[in-house]
């Protein structure tokens, strides 16, 4: 199944020749949402909450799935001024909208999926 982050197995051009010709089923995805490549595909989370699996259970697959939805963070350190991390937060939001940055990531057959900060934020709750 693929990832949600850059460089999967997903750009792989085996992958790309066996989604192409139907060779390969995908079932589910273990990300917090969907992939756009996948729409008919569903995420651990939403058959979870089709099937009313118990919300200890749920915390428990979030736990794993954190790894995912975390990619490669920038992060402060504790204390930091709110003034700077909405700087940081900022410039960061400014490069993933950046049409250069863009053309690059396309040219190098990446993915870009970024999180912001305050989504990081409320997926561990502080």
């Amino acid at each position: 199944m693929p990832s949600d982050k850059p460089g999967c197995s997903f750009q792989s051009g085996a992958f790309q020749t066996w989604d192409k010709n139907g060779f390969d089923r995908h079932l589910l995805l273990f990300g917090l949402k969907r992939d756009p490549r996948l729409p008919d595909v569903p995420t651990i989370n939403e058959l979870m909450e089709r099937r009313k699996i118990p919300d200890l259970r749920h915390r428990v697959v979030d736990v794993f799935l954190a790894g995912n939805a975390l990619g490669r963070p920038m992060v402060a350190p504790p204390g930091t001024p709110p003034e700077a991390v909405k700087i940081l937060r900022e410039a960061y939001a400014q490069v993933f909208s950046d049409p250069d940055f863009l053309a690059e990531v396309k040219r190098s057959k990446l993915q870009v999926d970024p999180s912001s900060g305050e989504e990081l934020q409320d997926l561990f709750g502080k």
